[in-house]
C-alpha cells in the first residue's frame, strides 16, 4: 500500500476536489484511507478527521513528521494478514482507497484489504483503480474488484461512477491513469 501512485501529479487536484466536493456534500467528518503513501496528497484534501493506514514503517514515519501540528490526522502501520478489529475501532463514515488495489498482486492481501476497506465504514467507500482483469506484470495486477464487492459485499452497492479526467494513454504515461472513481453506499 505504500506505493507512490501511478496517478499523474497533475490529477491530484482533480481528484482532490471530487473528494473535498463529496466529503462536504454529504456531512464526512471521518475518513480512513487505506494505503496513504508518504502523505503527498493529503495536504490537498480537507477532512475534519483522517485516518492514513500503510504498510509502509517509512511512509508512515514521513506522515508523522509532516503532520505532527496537525491533530486532526492519525497515522497507523498496517499489515493485512496480521490486523483484526473485532471492536470495529476503526470505523468512520467514508474510507478511501486511491491507487491501491492493482499493487496487491496477492490474492490473500487483496481479499483482506478489501474485507477491511468495507467493513471499516459505516457509510461511504471510494476507490479510485481500475476495474478490469488483467495478468499481473511487475508490481501491478488489476482486477475487477466490483465483481469481488458483488460477492463479499451484499450491503454495499455502487451509488455512482465518475470518470477519471485523464484516462490512460500508453503514448502519454506520465500524464494519464487507468484509475476511475467507484462511490459504494452502504444499503444495509
Amino acid at each position: 500500500m505504500s506505493f507512490e501512485c501511478t496517478t499523474p501529479v497533475k490529477a491530484w487536484k482533480s481528484i482532490a476536489d471530487i473528494l473535498n466536493s463529496f466529503v462536504k456534500e454529504n456531512n464526512i467528518e471521518s475518513i480512513i484511507e487505506f494505503g496513504c503513501g508518504y502523505g503527498n496528497q493529503i495536504f490537498l484534501f480537507n477532512y475534519s478527521m483522517y485516518i492514513g493506514f500503510d504498510v509502509s514503517p517509512t511512509a508512515i514515519k514521513i506522515c508523522k513528521e509532516r503532520f505532527a501540528g496537525d491533530k486532526s490526522k492519525s497515522f497507523f502501520l498496517y499489515d493485512s494478514l496480521c490486523f483484526v478489529d473485532n471492536h470495529n475501532i476503526f470505523q468512520e463514515d467514508l474510507t478511501i482507497s486511491l491507487d491501491v488495489i492493482y499493487h496487491l498482486i496477492e490474492d490473500e492481501v487483496f481479499n483482506e484489504y478489501m474485507k477491511l476497506l468495507f467493513s471499516s465504514s459505516k457509510k461511504f467507500v471510494i476507490i479510485y483503480s481500475s476495474n478490469y482483469n488483467k495478468n499481473q506484470t511487475y508490481y501491478e495486477k488489476d482486477r475487477e474488484f466490483t465483481r469481488w464487492i458483488e460477492l463479499n459485499a451484499p450491503k454495499w452497492k455502487l451509488l455512482k461512477k465518475i470518470d477519471n479526467k485523464y484516462p490512460y494513454d500508453p503514448l502519454e504515461i506520465d500524464n494519464t491513469s487507468k484509475a476511475d472513481f467507484y462511490i459504494f453506499i452502504k444499503i444495509q
